[in-house]
Order: structure tokens, then sequence, then C-alpha cells
């Protein structure tokens, strides 16, 4: 196959969306039905964490099964607060 041909095949091909996904990631799936949005679905709470226009990024995902971040100086409380019980 020419090159021509595959760069053919392949913006053929890259103007398909996918009408249904369903993916087991880590700690959850990743759901979309067509025109909707992406969904991210814990397994432990069986709920919606978080939606997304586009497909979500491994990066997203992580910082939503990750969650919020506490700061360095919330976290510094926590270790003194350890430290006197």
């Amino acid at each position: 196959m020419g090159l021509a041909a595959r760069r053919v095949r392949e913006r053929f091909l890259n103007r398909f969306e996918p009408c249904y996904v369903l993916q087991p990631v880590m700690g959850g799936a990743l759901l979309r039905t067509f025109g909707g949005p992406w969904q991210v679905w814990s397994v432990l709470e069986n709920q919606v964490l978080a939606e997304f226009g586009d497909r979500p990024s491994s990066d997203d995902l992580e910082r939503v099964f990750r969650g919020p971040q506490r700061s360095w100086l919330a976290q510094l409380q926590g270790f003194f607060r350890a430290l006197q019980n």
C-alpha cells in the first residue's frame, strides 16, 4: 500500500467517533455514550466522580482518583496533630 493510500485510510478512519465506550481504569471505569460527556465512575462508591468534554488523559484520571491535594501547610499541621496524639 502506498503512502497516499495510507493517508486516505487514516483520514477516513479518523472521522469515526466511538458511540459507546466502557473501559476499566484504576479503581473504576470510563464511560461515554454518543452525545454525552466522558464520565469517570468509581467502583467503590458506585457513582460518577467526574465528567469531561473530551476523553480524559491518564493524568486527568490520576487526579480524579487521587482526590484533592492538601497544601504543604495542611500536611504539616496534620503531622503535628499526629505527634500530639
